[in-house]
């Protein structure tokens, strides 16, 4: 999970998403990018880009979800049997998250730990579509590794 402040509006990438596509491009030949702002994103898409990369099998794949903070809660819970780490022997690669924290609520709270601020920012989102104790296993198994970009 990688967090940025917010996309640059002068242009198309921030250094967030720079910094996300090189990565992408450093670990795999080819990756796949899913950008949750977009209204027509659904669950079976997201289905079908992370099982085509699983298919791969023997390949290393990454798949790069931008703007995880905008997908739409009811579709939350088909990533969890990708993110599950019960499955780890079927996985050959990377699930690359990125989000956007327009404000910084460290600065209210300086104590607060990266995880917590993504767990602080997609319970808030996502919390009206998901019972609380399935969003925050969803979530946990999200912010394994937490980089902050600001």
């Amino acid at each position: 999970m990688l967090i940025g402040r917010s996309k640059n509006s002068n242009c198309r990438l921030d250094p967030t998403t720079c910094i996300a596509r090189t990565i992408a491009n450093i670990t795999a030949t080819d990756y796949a990018f899913l950008d949750a702002s977009d209204s027509t994103l659904n669950s079976n898409r997201i289905e079908q880009v992370l099982q085509n990369s699983l298919d791969r099998i023997g390949n290393r794949y990454v798949v790069m979800i931008d703007n995880i903070e905008k997908l739409p809660g009811s579709q939350v819970m088909n990533l969890f049997q990708f993110i599950d780490k019960d499955e780890s022997e079927r996985r050959r690669g990377l699930l690359m998250f990125v989000m956007y924290a327009e404000s910084d609520p460290k600065k209210d709270d300086p104590q607060l730990k990266d995880a917590e601020l993504v767990n602080r920012v997609l319970s808030r989102k996502w919390s009206s579509n998901v019972p609380m104790d399935m969003l925050k296993s969803v979530i946990s198994r999200m912010v394994g590794s937490v980089v902050k970009l600001y």
